[in-house]
């Protein structure tokens, strides 16, 4: 047994082929389960199942339209969840 190696992934692997679409999943799983959904048309466009939540991503850059800034806390507090993030509520570092 000298000629193999095991590893355990806990986290995404950079330049291996199948990282984006994994993360793209469990996401899509993770968001799901507060009731946001990914559109069937637009890819990176989300709504939320029963409030006027929308948003994008872009990569690793999430975008809120709401109508009131506590319509927006509810996602930010799914976000926090699983990873680390950083608000910027004037939107001038999105993209």
């Amino acid at each position: 047994m000298n000629d193999h190696v095991l590893v355990e992934i806990r986290k995404g692997m950079y330049g291996l082929p199948q990282a984006g679409l994994i993360a793209q999943e469990r996401l899509n799983t993770h968001l799901s389960a507060s009731g946001y959904t990914p559109s069937r048309y637009t890819p990176g466009f989300y709504t939320h199942t029963t409030r006027k939540t929308t948003f994008t991503l872009v990569v690793d850059d999430f975008g809120i339209k709401y109508h009131y800034k506590h319509d927006a806390l509810p996602l930010l507090y799914v976000l926090k969840q699983k990873y680390k993030i950083t608000t910027d509520w004037k939107g001038a570092l999105y993209i």
